[in-house]
């Protein structure tokens, strides 16, 4: 395949599949914060909010990881449930002060996370394709008409996470939030379609914490969130805290496709880590199975900041459509006498997607694609989230 056709698809891809890589972002210049408020600020998409990644759990044993139900996880504590709720029209009428622990919220109604809040009784869902909710006049919003969601609810932390790095996930929430843990600022994202994720280390104190949350329906973000769908606001999918020790995978990027015999299998895995890890004289081993049968394993140790594996795979069965062929992959990271601190399975397939000829093909054959529009249906109660 020519280099040139290899890019375009690849970003074509990342774009649909959301996966252009990001980098950490820096602080934003005090001066532009000062000019408008966060959600009306295209300056300003993220506050602390830690780099994007590929999305996985890290487990402490092979078997939970092969198992992956964060429930059965000592390092991970969901915060769905029920949260206390408030809600305002606007922003000149939102709650001020709900974030410190010791203003009452008794009297406020509670509100299902995840879930929308206009299935709960809050505002209406607005159907949109080309015209906007609000008049258009980018990047500003009406001050009037922009609902904000004040969520707050109580946690314990487990004593077992003393010394551990606490991280703060949410999956996904509309449009805009600032959190807070124990009345300080954590920080504020956008992008609602995409998970957002705070280090809450030094923020969390052993036993009861508080949790808070503001939620903006519209930010600037919203010109651009405006495609043929429902608008629905509030936190809509999983939020839960996760305890990792100070070696960990910061990251594990998986490239697979197939060589040109179509039947060779390209593995490729890169997992950057965190400095603990290298100082540790930790170990990280990748291991490809289908079923019982182990097709790859490789040790290497944490030198660096990256561990990297490539691997060409013989007699793979390519993944397409019609049979989506799986095979597992576990990443593992031991420390020095072989112990598991953390482990990871996903599930990956061998393809290679080309243009040929002026035509889209998998796999070396031409396909259709057929396109449907799912968007005008809720999808089940509570949440306009697809199921997992």
């Amino acid at each position: 395949m020519r280099r040139r056709e290899r890019a375009l698809i690849a970003l074509t891809m990342a774009l649909l599949s959301g996966s252009l890589p990001t980098v950490a972002q820096a602080e934003p210049d005090p001066r532009a914060r000062a000019a408008l408020p966060d959600w009306e600020n295209p300056q300003i998409n993220a506050i602390n909010r830690l780099p994007m990644r590929t999305s996985f759990i890290a487990y402490e044993s092979e078997e939970l990881a092969r198992q992956d139900d964060p429930a059965r996880s000592a390092r991970q504590l969901s915060l769905n449930g029920q949260w206390s709720f408030h809600w305002a029209r606007n922003p000149s009428e939102r709650a001020t002060g709900f974030e410190k622990p010791e203003f009452d919220v008794a009297a406020w109604p509670r509100i299902a996370v995840p879930g929308n809040w206009e299935l709960q009784g809050y505002d209406i869902p607005h159907y949109i394709n080309q015209e906007y909710i609000f008049p258009a006049n980018q990047p500003y919003l009406p001050d009037d008409y922009n609902p904000v969601g004040s969520y707050r609810r109580d946690f314990d932390i487990p004593k077992a996470w003393a010394g551990q790095t606490l991280t703060l996930h949410f999956g996904a929430v509309q449009s805009a939030f600032y959190v807070w843990v124990n009345g300080k600022l954590a920080g504020y994202s956008e992008d609602s379609r995409l998970p957002a994720e705070f280090d809450v280390t030094r923020l969390i104190r052993p036993g009861r914490n508080t949790i808070a949350v503001e939620v903006y329906r519209f930010a600037d973000g919203s010109y651009l969130e405006k495609q043929d769908m429902w608008n629905m606001s509030g936190i809509f999918r999983d939020v839960a805290i996760s305890a990792r020790p100070a070696a960990h995978f910061a990251d594990i990027v998986v490239g697979q496709e197939l060589g040109d015999d179509l039947t060779t299998g390209q593995l490729r895995v890169t997992a950057p880590l965190s400095p603990a890890a290298a100082r540790s004289r930790a170990t990280v081993e990748v291991t490809l199975s289908d079923g019982d049968t182990v097709l790859y394993r490789e040790t290497r140790p944490a030198i660096g900041t990256t561990a990297t594996f490539a691997r060409d795979l013989p007699g793979i069965v390519p993944w397409d459509a019609e049979t989506p062929k799986l095979y597992a992959l576990d990443v593992r990271l031991a420390d020095r006498r072989g112990a598991t601190i953390e482990a990871v399975r996903r599930m990956v397939g061998f393809r290679t997607v080309a243009m040929r000829n002026g035509l889209v093909t998998v796999n070396g054959k031409p396909i259709t694609i057929w396109g449907s529009i799912g968007t005008n249906t809720i999808r089940r109660p509570a949440t306009s989230s697809v199921a997992r």
